[in-house]
């Protein structure tokens, strides 16, 4: 009986060291790694930087398509000037705009319209050729021209499909109203509004750099 309970109790002793191993080495393997992790931050922020960097045409491709579905979606669904309230600030309605984002241009001039038509030809062009001649390493400034080059397209098939673009999202407060303006129009202002940020940015920190070295 004595030596069924010492059998018993090495036995338990011999399940608790297991156990402790386990865990001990379960313990050593999580802290392995995250010092692993940690030596390798600069790594991984080069990998997540370069996967962004190769699914930002597949992004700015997503914001296009979206830009083309809701314009299709509104077209079908809205008479001109028909407006759906969403919220105490944001209505839905649907406004045809020959001229720029935001309107800019509208006043309905043959050659505004054609003039419109080509610089929007002529600046997508010349986005893609600064972005695939000088954009390195950078896939915030990337991503901005991307968004840039995807709204200035769907803003260009509505002008070469319909000869003028199809505007929809109506913000105001009380009874004043922002121009109507679409997806297209949004991707194009964050872009643009990115890179001012960038600019200013780089401006800054080079302004810094030499009161430092002084």
């Amino acid at each position: 009986m004595y030596q069924k309970s010492m059998l018993k109790n090495v036995l338990d002793v011999g399940t608790e060291i297991q156990q402790l191993a386990l865990l001990t080495f379960t313990q050593i393997y999580v802290l392995g790694v995250l010092i692993t992790l940690l030596k390798n931050q600069v790594m991984m922020l080069k990998i997540i930087q370069k996967y962004f960097s190769r699914n930002l045409f597949f992004y700015s491709f997503l914001v296009l398509l979206s830009d083309q579905i809701t314009k299709i979606l509104i077209l079908k669904n809205f008479e001109i000037y028909q407006s759906i309230e969403i919220t105490s600030f944001l209505n839905i309605v649907l406004v045809f705009n020959t001229g720029a984002a935001f309107s800019i241009f509208s006043d309905g001039h043959d050659w505004q319209r054609y003039m419109l038509l080509v610089s929007s030809i002529v600046i997508i062009i010349f986005l893609i050729y600064y972005l695939h001649r000088h954009i390195k390493n950078n896939w915030l400034q990337e991503l901005s021209i991307y968004l840039i080059i995807s709204g200035a397209i769907g803003n260009l098939i509505d002008r070469i499909r319909l000869g003028m673009v199809v505007d929809f999202i109506d913000f105001h407060i009380g009874d004043f109203h922002w121009p109507a303006f679409n997806i297209a129009d949004s991707a194009i202002s964050i872009g643009a509004m990115t890179l001012i940020f960038l600019e200013l940015r780089f401006l800054i920190l080079n302004k810094k750099g030499p009161q430092k070295i002084e």
